[in-house]
């Protein structure tokens, strides 16, 4: 693993998903969005605290609590490493381990699969992504703000025969210095294992490129085999790893 690029991945992906509510909690970062995507409403130790971690656990669970949140902790490499086993004994359940790809800019193909790569405003892109991924009203809502806080340059991309109203496959660029990272990338059920997810990737990344980055960057969900599968062909490789624990209910 690169550790610098690692490194400045990780950062730029927090900087890409801002949550509606940030606060620094000794160098932690405790982040939440009405509890819409674990990414936005989960711890972020991004390094070792200098307080004891049952302390620091203790204050961040008072925080999620006061919100109505269950307490989750996104972990990286780049957490402190007792964290994961004080958490596993406190029955944080592990969750959604995912692997972060990364590859060197511009792929060595550009594969098309016959439809248009269309650039959206973000209320399209929404209707769009909804309808995909059949989201509801009450998320659209939350990950439209989420996306209004990013102060990122970013592409909203649709691949579609014609018109938004018919678009297969969706997703979302975001530029930071040389690093572009994919966001929310979804094709319909009856149009996958097409070409339109990599028609989709490489089309978001040829974007990218032409915005002067060097490197880019997704978010796979390790049990998401086909996806993973995809990215790999286009050159992506693992830089490196995140997984949640997140709070048991209380009785």
């Amino acid at each position: 693993m690169d550790l610098a690029l690692a490194g400045q991945t990780e950062e730029a992906s927090l900087r890409a998903w801002p949550a509606r509510e940030r606060e620094q909690l000794d160098g932690w970062e405790l982040r939440a969005s009405s509890g819409f995507t674990k990414r936005a409403n989960s711890v972020q130790p991004f390094g070792p605290s200098t307080r004891p971690v049952s302390e620091i656990v203790s204050d961040c669970e008072k925080w999620y609590a006061a919100r109505g949140l269950p307490t989750i902790f996104r972990l990286t490499p780049f957490a402190d490493p007792s964290l994961d086993a004080f958490l596993a004994e406190r029955a944080y359940q592990l969750v959604e381990p995912t692997d972060v790809l990364v590859t060197r800019l511009p792929i060595s193909e550009r594969p098309s699969s016959g439809l248009e790569l269309m650039e959206l405003e973000l209320g399209e892109w929404l209707q769009v992504y909804g309808t995909l991924s059949d989201k509801d009203e009450a998320s659209l809502f939350c990950l439209r703000a989420i996306l209004e806080a990013c102060g990122q340059r970013r592409r909203f991309g649709a691949l579609a025969a014609g018109s938004q109203e018919d678009s297969v496959a969706c997703g979302l660029a975001v530029v930071d210095g040389d690093l572009v990272g994919l966001f929310d990338l979804v094709t319909a059920e009856p149009y996958r294992r097409r070409g339109h997810g990599a028609a989709l990737v490489a089309g978001l990344l040829e974007w990218g490129l032409a915005q002067g980055t060097q490197w880019a960057y997704l978010q796979v969900v390790r049990t998401k085999h086909p996806a993973k599968a995809l990215y790999e062909k286009l050159g992506f490789e693992k830089a490196y790893e995140y997984w949640y624990r997140v709070q048991a209910k209380r009785v």
